[in-house]
């Protein structure tokens, strides 16, 4: 191998062999460096000495008396900075503040590193010392622009600083708030959460008895195919946080329980449509005069906390008179036949005993004619020894009068003597129908279970004619009106028929 190779490999090593020595010394990184960049000019000059580095005679002057200086001036500039205080040297003699903090035992004790006298100019300050102590509940942070000499800085809430001192609880402004809460004179306060209705809307004003025979206000009774939603809420958030688990629910005075609906969570100022059919009881078949009802409306929801509110508010909505029929929708007409009232069944099995028409279709005409007979005052032991008239409408608006209070009265409207008659032979489980054509009312009675073939019944004659008569008028009137302007309501479509007399 070339001799010249030979030698820069092996002061390539001896220079990687010192540096690796001067790094696990523990020495202060100044010296470190000035000792790393000494033998780095030796390594040259030797190199240049040695004929290792070919370089003209002035270069290699220049670079001779570079490195001759770095050798030279090395240990002088350490020497410098050691007396400056700059750097230290475990050993030395002499305690510096880094040397009591990684305890130099040769030269530092416990004495000299905690003798009382905080010195700033040696580099002591709060983090390093026990010298210098923070007083009056000041905090230590050497870091801050606005430390003192000795790195305390005055704890001063508002400061944009969160001390140690300093919490969400007694300092907000520098230290913040839980999610959920704003700082307010710096004391974490809940922002507000507040659930309110902006809207509440009824679908239409309803009879009492169509709140209670149809509680879903369905079809075939109001609407073809789709539903009828009685009550619309809406509901808004105005608080400044988000409410979870929200929960609506409504109820109609005394004559609901309370419905429910979900709204889930909901933002700040987000908002909410919610429709309720609730479930009227009985009671409603009480009101025989038309009333305002307060509808109370409650709100449930949790705040972020998981602590939960109630809000309640009140609304109102007009319930109109049980008898009132509204005959924009025909199909609500099937709500007054009451097959099970005692006043109906009573007039029916007096007049129908021994036959069984629910089940044997040669009996359903003849069972017709019976309880026919018997509200015209013509079947043996009838009570109505005057047949049950035809009146028009008392009151001069259109209300529909339930079975009972038409037998009571022994007289009823076209549509009263219609429910009527439905009423009784639906009681003995014939099936009916109602027959409206403008301005007027009649029903009608299926020939078998099946159902092969109605025979319509003008019911307004029950003082002046037999069934068959009656029959062949309501045939007559059919025929005059099989178009379009004919409706049959189907009085066993879905309801709730009430159960005792009005």
């Amino acid at each position: 191998m070339n001799l010249k190779i030979m030698k820069a490999v092996i002061m390539g090593l001896c220079e990687a062999i010192i540096i690796i020595i001067i790094l696990i010394l523990p020495l202060p990184g100044m010296l470190k460096i000035l000792l790393i960049t000494a033998s780095g000019g030796g390594v040259i000059l030797g190199a240049v000495q040695g004929g290792i580095i070919a370089i003209s005679a002035v270069t290699a002057k220049t670079v001779v008396s570079a490195g001759a200086a770095l050798m030279l001036l090395s240990p002088a500039a350490y020497g410098g900075a050691w007396a400056m205080g700059l750097t230290s040297i475990c050993g030395d003699g002499r305690c510096d503040i880094t040397e009591c903090a990684t305890g130099c035992g040769a030269d530092c004790d416990a004495a000299t590193c905690s003798d009382g006298i905080c010195q700033a100019g040696i580099g002591e300050n709060c983090q390093n010392s026990n010298d210098c102590t923070c007083q009056n509940g000041d905090t230590c942070n050497p870091t801050r622009d606005e430390a003192d000499v000795m790195g305390c800085v005055m704890t001063s809430c508002g400061d944009g600083h969160c001390d140690p001192s300093e919490t969400q609880s007694n300092c907000c402004s520098d230290c913040g708030c839980p999610t959920g809460y704003s700082c307010q004179n710096n004391q974490c306060t809940l922002e507000s959460l507040e659930m309110t209705v902006t809207g509440f809307q009824t679908s239409a004003d309803y009879s009492a008895t169509t709140l209670y025979t149809n509680p879903t206000l369905h079809y075939p009774v109001l609407s073809s195919g789709t539903g009828h939603s009685l009550m619309t809420v809406t509901i808004q958030n105005n608080g400044q946080t988000k409410a979870s688990g929200v929960q609506v629910g409504v109820k109609a005075g005394d004559y609901t329980d309370w419905s429910y609906k979900s709204a889930g969570q909901m933002l700040p100022s987000a908002s909410g449509i919610l429709d309720f059919n609730p479930v009227f009881t009985y009671n409603v078949m009480g009101v025989s005069e038309d009333e305002t009802v307060q509808v109370q409306i409650k709100i449930t929801y949790s705040d972020v906390q998981g602590t939960e509110h109630t809000n309640y508010f009140s609304e109102s909505m007009k319930i109109i008179s049980r008898e009132w029929m509204d005959w924009d929708y025909p199909g609500l007409i099937a709500g007054w036949i009451t097959a099970n009232d005692p006043l109906v069944r009573s007039a029916t099995t007096a007049s129908t005993g021994g036959l069984a028409p629910a089940y044997v279709d040669d009996d359903i005409y003849p069972a017709a004619e019976r309880v026919w007979s018997y509200f015209n005052g013509s079947y043996p032991g009838t009570p109505y020894t005057d047949a049950i008239s035809y009146v028009s409408d008392p009151r001069g608006i259109e209300f529909v009068q339930f079975p009972a209070q038409t037998l009571r009265n022994n007289a009823g409207d076209c549509e009263d003597l219609a429910v009527l008659f439905a009423s009784a032979l639906e009681s003995v489980g014939i099936q009916t129908f109602i027959i409206l054509i403008p301005g007027h009312a009649f029903m009608a009675f299926c020939d078998s279970v099946a159902c092969d073939y109605v025979y319509p019944v003008e019911t307004t004659l029950f003082d002046s004619a037999s069934l068959e008569e009656a029959i062949n008028v309501a045939n007559a009137e059919w025929d005059a009106h099989s178009g379009s302007d004919l409706w049959i309501i189907d009085t066993t479509s879905p309801y709730i028929s009430p159960p005792s007399q009005m």
